[in-house]
């Protein structure tokens, strides 16, 4: 077959009108584009895959060898490979005048077959644009499938770009924060790539997001099968975030913060049995403490309040599936915690207590003397508690939050709580 004739689909192959070189050795057909070009180029690393195709080709040296990649891509790395050096000199010191995505393209095709030079060259270059923030600023508008594509990227190029796949994992957990929506990204994807890529820590931070937002979201969940829905996660993944849930929060209350140790005392055992009731109901109940303003029963008893929480422990049953308001919320498989408390702060935990949070009566300075004091004031004034406790409430859960934020403070991979041990 001739070179310029037909490509291996049938269709009739065109010479590309750059790189088909009358002179050339080797052709390659992509896409049904024909690039002539000369072995040498290809072959200078011995280890690569192109070397190895030259020795085993078989047939006729004027039939093109057939690649199963873009023409986009191969006309970059012939760009890279035969570009003149005024025209390289430019481009190192002009580094806008050649599109970052040239450059991302050179790096995917020269690792696929083994130019270890052309990979680094290609990330260096990159990295020159924009004094370096260009692979920034394209991670935070780019489509979800080029997030995935390149953390994907970074992955197989940890020893040449080492840098990539952090900046990916960071641009996609700052567009999860900024809202799913908003950021046109989704949590089911970024703990799909997280998980192919054994990037744990990255999952962890996307589990955590997850937590936040079911424990603070804006979104009320309905109670039944259908709570978690708007997370769009798979079986699987809901499991692990109900879970962590559940073992974080646990962790939190037991722990103080000083005390975390490097790995979990508790990690999550994940197998076939799964307390369906118990996580999906402990879940939507701490949604529902922070998201409902009032609950529905007025207070038979105001709760007495100490570092271990309320000691009044009615609508515990009910809040599992006995009899109550909230028994449908763990009749069918749904339940949820409260905000954390450090050990050595008061916190009014309500966990125990739904019917006395409509109008517990305490005082305006009620945040500031459980502080100060470890417990709740003798007095209890007739105010109207919503306020108050609630600003108190949101007050711990948003300092923990930041805490738990801060690796170097709390020096736990929140991972292990998800994915378990390592």
């Amino acid at each position: 077959m001739s070179d310029n004739n037909v490509c291996s689909s049938g269709e009739r192959a065109v010479k590309d009108e750059k790189y088909y070189f009358e002179s050339g050795d080797c052709t390659f057909s992509v896409e049904g584009v024909l690039f002539k070009v000369a072995r040498l180029q290809f072959c200078q690393d011995p280890d690569s895959a192109f070397a190895h195709m030259f020795e085993v080709a078989q047939g006729s040296p004027s039939e093109p060898i057939q690649l199963h990649d873009s023409v986009e891509s191969f006309r970059a790395l012939c760009w890279a490979m035969y570009s003149p050096p005024t025209q390289m000199f430019h481009a190192w010191n002009e580094p806008e005048s050649v599109d970052l995505q040239k450059y991302l393209l050179i790096i995917d095709i020269a690792n696929k077959y083994g130019l270890a030079d052309h990979e680094i060259w290609g990330w260096m270059m990159a990295r020159r644009i924009a004094n370096g923030d260009a692979v920034s600023k394209h991670l935070k508008a780019c489509p979800e499938d080029e997030l995935e594509g390149m953390m994907r990227l970074g992955w197989r190029c940890a020893s040449s770009a080492p840098e990539l796949i952090e900046l990916v994992e960071s641009a996609w957990l700052a567009r999860i924060r900024l809202g799913v929506d908003k950021g046109r990204v989704s949590y089911r994807r970024a703990l799909t790539v997280g998980e192919d890529c054994g990037r744990r820590r990255f999952q962890g931070d996307v589990y955590g997001e997850l937590r936040r937002q079911l424990i603070h979201g804006s979104t009320v969940m309905q109670l039944g099968a259908a709570a978690f829905d708007h997370f769009d996660l798979e079986p699987y993944q809901l499991d692990r975030l109900l879970r962590g849930h559940a073992l974080l929060s646990h962790h939190t209350r037991t722990v103080p913060a000083s005390a975390w140790p490097a790995k979990p005392r508790i990690v999550p055992q994940i197998n076939a049995y799964q307390p369906d009731r118990l996580l999906r109901g402990h879940a939507l109940l701490s949604h529902h403490t922070r998201t409902v303003p009032a609950w529905p029963a007025r207070p038979r008893t105001v709760p007495q309040v100490d570092a271990s929480g309320p000691t009044n422990t009615q609508g515990t049953q009910s809040a599992f599936g006995q009899s109550g308001a909230f028994g449908s919320a763990f009749a069918q498989p749904s339940f949820v915690i409260s905000p954390f408390r450090p050990s050595n702060w008061v916190c009014y935990d309500h966990n125990n207590c739904q019917a006395e949070w409509d109008s517990l009566a305490v005082g305006p300075d009620w945040l500031e003397k459980a502080r100060e004091t470890r417990s709740a004031p003798d007095g209890v004034f007739d105010v109207s508690a919503s306020t108050c406790v609630e600003t108190y409430l949101n007050t711990l859960a948003a300092e923990w939050s930041q805490r738990l934020a801060s690796r170097a403070e709390l020096a736990v991979d929140i991972s292990e709580f998800f994915l378990g041990p390592a």
